[in-house]
């Protein structure tokens, strides 16, 4: 018996999801990974949504914050690594022309909580459940209060800091009745259970009525309900005016309980106040969203006497190794994330940065990454070497100078590492795909250590990125290299890695359009088309460049096709940055001859 539908193997991984699947071949001079211009931070900030928030929000594309300016960096982030990482992305050089990340999205580590406070009915039930939209300590600086609406329904007034938002006369008024029998009276209650219950004093027979709701479930049906209901007599006895939406839904009116009955033998006007504030809530205010409380019932909500603190909003414990691990595996279907950021420089994160990159980077990954790390301050040489050397990464960088950089208050800090790594993965980010961060300035006043040429050298030996004061102005990084530790100037280059994760991210959105078509010449004919005239395309975007002895950027094209499997191989010429320039000058003088 057979085993089910066979495998395609190919880069050492057994396929069976069609697809296009990519792997890089530089041994041409050995084989790497990441691409495209979305930029992730993982580390502590003091405001926006955390990591493991899954309850509010599903999905996990909504949990990363995502920041574009400066203020936006203020008002959701508001503090903390990531908070400084964001900025540093956003604004990493004071090179004229050198652009930073266009946004940076933050995954929020720590795992912070919200605010909340209970509102209650005039007999001290839970009703409503009110907390802050955002997450964390600051969160308990805000207040609201629930009053009486000018007019009518309730008013509600949110204080924060020194900005007051209120909104007055909310109410949902969905449909009038009107009991129009012989009795003296009709109380009328909406009971927990969802029933409409009309009891008359003096009326005839057929007056009483209980209309369950789980029947007619809109204001429109419970209308028409109204205005058709005969009592045994054949005698219409109620007058029903639908006032809103007819579609609102009957089981959000508001109760009243048997206490608090009401009278309809003159017109009254059934409303559903508790579902206005709860909308109002969830869709106009800033500060706050709100639930149903569990097991409460929908009653009116009682006056508050004053402005009441919500409470509970904390920052979380200091995250830990498998917190960020947590926070990078939530990001591993966002398809066109580029670069993978920390704000640690614990050795543990920065490896399972590593191993987060080579997974979404594999040909069964379909999704290249770059990543930049660096170390806390008050690392040696020696130390910051290792630490590049354990990473042994071409799609990891180590950036190893502390910068010196003014805060949000204006004071002159000097910053670990992994700051101005941040910096590297924003230029990165920002700039044509072939950018190198190599002689490009970065934006810092100074750094922390001014390093002999002897240092510089050990280095980049290693593969640390270092920045140090430039002839030409500014701090400027002295190379830009990866990780990893052999002798490869694609492997060895970050933008060499850049252009090549691209080009292979960018070559299967292309190709694999085509997926699922029959297999027919004329199809084939079409795939094999694109799949050479993007590499024209690279061509002409300077990713391939030229090779003068051979006289082409690409070469040895092969399409291959064995049954369901088309197999595509190329040469491409990748474009790396100029690095060295060694001229030698010869000098003579007049009349002196050899």
């Amino acid at each position: 018996m057979g085993t089910g539908v066979a495998p395609v193997r190919f880069d050492g991984k057994d396929l069976y999801r069609p697809g296009y699947y990519g792997k890089r071949n530089v041994s041409g001079l050995d084989v790497a990974a990441a691409s495209g211009s979305r930029l992730l931070l993982i580390g502590e900030c003091k405001g926006g949504i955390p990591f493991n928030a899954s309850t509010q929000y599903p999905n996990a594309e909504d949990r990363i914050n995502w920041v574009s300016n400066t203020n936006e960096i203020n008002s959701i982030l508001r503090d903390g690594a990531a908070y400084y990482g964001a900025l540093f992305a956003l604004n990493p050089s004071a090179q004229a022309g050198v652009n930073g990340a266009p946004y940076v999205g933050v995954i929020r580590v720590n795992k912070a909580t919200r605010s909340s406070l209970t509102i209650q009915d005039v007999d001290t039930d839970d009703v409503l459940d009110v907390y802050s939209k955002d997450y964390g300590l600051y969160t308990n600086q805000i207040r609201f209060q629930v009053s009486a609406g000018t007019t009518k329904g309730k008013k509600i007034s949110v204080k924060f800091e020194t900005t007051t938002v209120e909104k007055d006369d909310i109410t949902e008024e969905v449909l009038s009745v009107q009991y129009t029998g012989t009795g003296s009276a009709c109380a009328m209650t909406l009971d927990p259970a969802g029933n409409l219950v009309m009891t008359t004093t003096g009326g005839a027979a057929g007056d009483d009525v209980t209309i369950d709701l789980t029947t007619y479930t809109t204001a429109a049906e419970l209308v028409a309900y109204l205005n058709a209901y005969q009592n045994t007599g054949g005698t219409n006895v109620y007058s029903a005016t639908l006032l809103g939406d007819g579609s609102f839904l009957t089981s959000q009116l508001d109760k009243i309980v048997a206490g608090d009955s009401v009278d309809v033998k003159t017109s009254y006007t059934i409303k559903a106040i508790l579902q206005a504030c709860l909308d109002w809530f969830n869709n106009s205010s800033e500060y706050l969203t709100a639930e149903l409380t569990s097991g409460g019932e929908r009653r009116v909500p009682a006056n508050m006497t004053g402005y009441e603190y919500i409470t509970g909003g904390a920052e979380g414990a200091t995250p830990v190794t498998q917190d960020y691990t947590d926070a990078m595996s939530q990001v591993t279907a966002l398809t066109d994330a580029s670069f993978v950021g920390v704000m640690t420089g614990e050795a543990a994160v920065h490896a399972a940065l590593s191993t987060h990159l080579q997974e979404m980077s594999a040909s069964t990954g379909r999704n290249e990454r770059q990543g930049c790390v660096g170390p806390a301050d008050g690392q040696t040489k020696a130390q910051k070497i290792a630490a590049a050397a354990a990473l042994n990464d071409s799609l990891a960088g180590f950036f190893g100078t502390e910068i010196k950089r003014y805060d949000k208050n204006g004071d002159l800090q000097t910053w670990d590492g992994f700051y101005g790594a941040c910096e590297i993965m924003g230029m990165s980010a920002g700039n044509a795909i072939n950018f190198a961060p190599t002689n490009k300035m970065i934006n810092a006043v100074a750094v922390k250590e001014v390093l002999s040429n002897s240092d510089i050298d050990d280095y980049i030996k290693g593969g640390v990125m270092i920045a140090q004061p430039s002839p030409l102005g500014g701090i400027r990084v002295v190379r830009s290299v990866t990780t990893y530790q052999a002798s490869n100037i694609i492997l060895n280059e970050w933008s060499a890695m850049r252009t090549a994760l691209y080009i292979t991210k960018d070559h299967r959105t292309y190709v694999e359009a085509l997926i699922g078509e029959p297999g027919d010449n004329t199809v084939l004919e079409s795939l094999k088309n694109r799949a050479q005239l993007r590499l024209e395309y690279y061509v002409d975007q300077g990713w391939f460049v030229v090779d003068p002895d051979l006289g082409n950027a690409y070469r040895n094209f092969q399409f291959v096709v064995e049954g369901d499997v088309v197999k595509i191989s190329y040469e491409g010429t990748l474009v790396v940055p100029v690095n060295f320039i060694l001229v030698t000058h010869n000098f003579t003088v007049v009349g002196f001859k050899k």
